[in-house]
């Protein structure tokens, strides 16, 4: 090649000169600037997804124009959808068979299949509130909306993680009880569950149902960061009505002896749902189904009939979206108990030492646990941007310049949330160097994001700060500060008072562990500690275990 000459057009074809494009001095220190901005978005986003998506494969989708393609599993769609909810509307109806979908639309209403009534309502509930074609318009979370893309994105998680998919022929059969009137609430729990866990980091394989009802259960699920496996049962009460529903729990506990007499050689785990209409909590009824169950369960661990029943985690949930359709859901969760087994005590206070070592003799129930609590959600985007943010061009982000005053301009370093103030004090540095607080009212929407993803709200990965909820959270936070501190410098701030000094043959991080400990539970006896809920108080004592 010849060599080029700085006033030669540049060979980019962008038009310019070679010597004020990729032939600038400063054209590498660019290319780093951009690739490094470029990997602190990838960064945001990561977790930003994961905290909307889970651990699982990710959404894979994008734009071509007006349309958009999004991948599933072995499967390609396209079509025209500006949301991710869009999206889960059309994949439901064609997993499911369009043409089984529109015979039952040609019934009755009252001789449909549940699902086809839940679609129906959807689509009522999107008449009232659109705004237009192509604009993106909220509306109310009913039960039925979460019934219904809830389903839908279960099934997607199941397909798209293409690792755990049934082979095609138990793929199909799980269709096919969907699609049965009769069987479809306990198919619809068995795919509920299925998608948590995958949410939770773990992968599944379907065992065979043709095998006897002695030892089958819905899956084995395999945690990939310890290699352990564990065999899962799903069950569901299933009262004729919503009325029967609503009047007892019934078969609760007969579907717990009935799983836990199941012969396996893996540790359970057991899913039971008691698919019961929640209770809006007031004082008069503080009470709810978890202290219901929970006591129940603790009773039949101690009675004779139990001896010979083997240790497993119980997590016994309540996923009432329809039976509450035409309003919002005012409960929905689990609680985890563990069944002749010390650990996962429901409301049992637990020393700050033994929730470490049961957190690391744990890690996969642990992350079931968080995964639970955290993606409750349907995702609405599709490439993990915070939705309540979307097309907001005003945000807060480390970098970009504002107009704090008439003519006054300065470039935002820092912020932090004044919640109940409603605003953000952000730190401004202005043209000549010098600092100012400039403090921003914030909507319901920034607060509301700003407590989702405190790492990444200002667009930069940040220490998360924020508020903790219990005494491991606190663990967690004085850890994280000592990550850079040095052996030395730990050991200058062990022992705490009164304390003899650490063993000098412990490594680094040991010592960050220790000192992280004793911060954590001298800052939890300054504060005034982190009371259980009303209904984990009221529990009456569990029998002792061995088990761990």
């Amino acid at each position: 090649m010849s060599k080029i000459g700085r006033n030669d057009p540049c060979p980019c074809n962008s038009g310019k000169k070679y010597k004020r494009c990729h032939g600038r001095p400063d054209y590498q220190e660019i290319i780093t600037l951009v690739a490094k901005n470029a990997q602190k978005q990838a960064a945001v986003l990561k977790i930003q997804r994961e905290r909307q998506q889970g651990k699982g494969r990710p959404i894979i989708s994008t734009a071509i124009g007006d349309l958009r393609i999004v991948i599933v599993g072995r499967q390609r769609f396209q079509g025209r959808w500006n949301t991710f909810t869009d999206f889960l509307h059309d994949y439901i109806k064609l997993t499911l068979d369009s043409a089984w979908g529109n015979a039952e639309m040609a019934k009755q209403p009252e001789e449909r299949h549940p699902l086809i009534r839940w679609y129906a309502a959807v689509g009522e509930l999107q008449r009232q509130h659109s705004k237009g074609h192509g604009v993106i318009t909220a509306m109310p979370a009913h039960g039925v909306v979460r019934a219904y893309l809830g389903l839908a994105y279960d099934l997607y998680t199941i397909e798209h993680n293409i690792a755990s998919v049934p082979k095609p022929e138990t793929w199909q059969r799980l269709l096919r009880r969907l699609r049965h009137p009769d069987q479809f609430v306990g198919a619809r729990y068995e795919v509920r569950i299925a998608a948590m866990l995958l949410r939770a980091g773990f992968f599944l394989e379907w065992e065979d149902e043709t095998l006897g009802t002695n030892t089958h259960g819905e899956f084995a699920a395999t945690f990939p960061q310890t290699g352990r496996q564990f065999w899962v049962e799903c069950k569901i009460r299933q009262p004729k009505t919503t009325k029967d529903a609503a009047k007892g729990l019934g078969k609760f506990l007969a579907l717990v002896s009935n799983a836990l007499r199941k012969s396996t050689d893996k540790q359970r785990i057991i899913f039971v749902d008691l698919n019961t209409p929640a209770k809006v909590k007031t004082d008069k009824n503080s009470s709810d189904w978890r202290d219901w169950a929970v006591g129940c369960l603790r009773r039949f661990e101690g009675a004779p009939e139990s001896r010979k029943l083997p240790p497993a985690i119980i997590i016994i949930t309540n996923y009432p979206d329809h039976h509450h359709l035409d309003t919002l859901v005012p409960d929905a969760g689990g609680a985890i108990e563990g069944f002749k087994m010390d650990d996962y005590r429901t409301g049992t206070a637990m020393p700050l030492h033994e929730a470490i070592e049961r957190r690391d003799r744990r890690p996969e129930v642990e992350a079931l646990s968080k995964s639970m609590a955290e993606h409750t959600d349907i995702p609405s985007t599709f490439d993990g941007e915070i939705p309540e943010l979307m097309g907001q061009e005003n945000r807060l982000l480390i970098g970009r310049k504002y107009e704090i005053e008439p003519g006054k301009f300065g470039t935002l370093t820092d912020a932090c949330l004044m919640e109940t103030e409603r605003k953000a004090a952000a730190v401004i540095q202005l043209d000549d160097r010098s600092q100012v607080i400039w403090y921003v009212p914030l909507s319901d929407n920034e607060i509301s994001a700003w407590r989702r993803y405190p790492e990444t709200f200002l667009g930069e990965l940040r220490p998360p700060g924020g508020s903790v909820s219990n005494v491991l959270e606190l663990y967690d936070f004085f850890l994280s500060s000592l990550d850079k501190t040095s052996k030395e410098n730990i050991l200058a701030q062990l022992p705490i008072q009164g304390e003899e000094a650490p063993p000098a043959d412990l490594s680094r991080d040991e010592l960050a562990k220790r000192l992280a400990e004793r911060l954590a539970i001298n800052a939890a006896r300054m504060s005034n500690g982190f009371p259980l809920p009303d209904w984990a108080i009221r529990l009456r004592k569990p029998p002792r275990s061995n088990a761990k």
